[in-house]
């Protein structure tokens, strides 16, 4: 009995770009031979301090004759709370929208942080709040939600 999936291409493992605090451990191309869809799934890990709410990537995909061909752009995973040295993403598989698709690469296109803010006061006006905020975010209790570039990976921090 032949196998369900087919592997069509891996990335090369542990890929990585400064400052980026996620890493892409491994990543592979499948094709499910009953439908002929092809869908990637990309092995992650949190190399950062922080632990990680979500994190977004984007695809591009290409043909054998390495023409590229529609992708994915902005995927989400979601609710992952990955702690420093959490994997996550091999159990979510990407379903691309080309069955023509042979290879791919991947970005890292955001990083969100999980917020553990305590506001224990009642809030006042604008100016109050932000006062809060900045005196948290000092503190390393929330995020600025700011995006910040970092060759190939953009974090919100």
């Amino acid at each position: 009995m032949a196998e369900r999936f087919q592997r069509l291409y891996a990335l090369k493992p542990n890929l990585y770009s400064k400052g980026c605090p996620i890493i892409i451990e491994a990543g592979a191309l499948q094709k499910d031979t009953e439908s002929g869809t092809v869908l990637a799934q990309i092995k992650m890990r949190n190399i950062g301090e922080k632990t990680v709410a979500s994190c977004k990537v984007s695809l591009k995909t290409y043909e054998n004759n390495g023409d590229e061909v529609e992708g994915v752009s902005n995927f989400s995973y979601l609710d992952l709370n990955a702690d420093s040295g959490d994997e996550f993403g091999t159990k979510v598989p990407i379903i691309l929208p080309n069955k023509t698709t042979r290879s791919f690469t991947v970005d890292i296109d955001e990083v969100v942080f999980s917020v553990s803010v305590g506001l224990n006061q009642p809030l006042g006006g604008a100016d109050e709040i932000l006062n809060q905020m900045r005196s948290l975010i000092g503190r390393g209790h929330a995020h600025v939600f700011l995006r910040r570039k970092i060759e190939g990976c953009s974090v919100l921090c």
